[in-house]
């Protein structure tokens, strides 16, 4: 089966400051690139699937999460499920997008919500393009985050 996946859209959440309305987080090019780049490191149970990111700056540097999007069913008896995306992941190409890895961890929470964010992900914590990063992938979208594709009965995908 053709496997692929689509960083199309990328998806950062902004940053509170207390006391001043939200703005937008700058994320650096070396980390987008990072991001693009461990996209390929997905391969979808499914024959496409979309790669999503969000960002935040922390005093230790930059902490990120990386998740495939679910996707939307149209028509027919599943019409309007979204869908979470299954995928196994090439822990080795991921780690090696890293100058180093000072740290490689995977979190399971049995008895969560299936769909949770959290419920299941791994978190590798180093350096990479000489800056400090903490990279989480997560089994699912972050909360909020809309489908990234609608699949329709009649096999066509689209991205949302």
């Amino acid at each position: 089966m053709f496997q692929s996946h689509l960083a199309v859209r990328h998806l950062i959440r902004e940053l509170e400051i207390k006391g001043r309305p939200a703005r937008r987080l700058n994320v650096p090019e070396w980390l987008k690139e990072l991001l693009c780049e461990a996209a390929d490191d997905f391969n979808p149970t499914s024959d496409t699937a979309r790669a999503g990111y969000e960002c935040r700056l922390t005093e230790q540097g930059w902490e990120a999460s990386l998740f495939l999007g679910a996707s939307e069913i149209v028509g027919g008896a599943l019409d309007g499920k979204v869908q979470p995306t299954g995928f196994e992941l090439n822990l080795l190409g991921l780690m090696r997008r890293f100058d180093r890895v000072d740290s490689m961890d995977w979190t399971s929470r049995p008895g969560a919500d299936d769909a949770a964010p959290d419920a299941s992900r791994i978190t590798l914590e180093g350096v990479a393009c000489g800056e400090p990063l903490k990279l989480h992938v997560l089994a699912n979208p972050t909360d909020g985050v809309a489908a990234g594709l609608r699949r329709h009965n009649d096999g066509r995908v689209e991205l949302t």
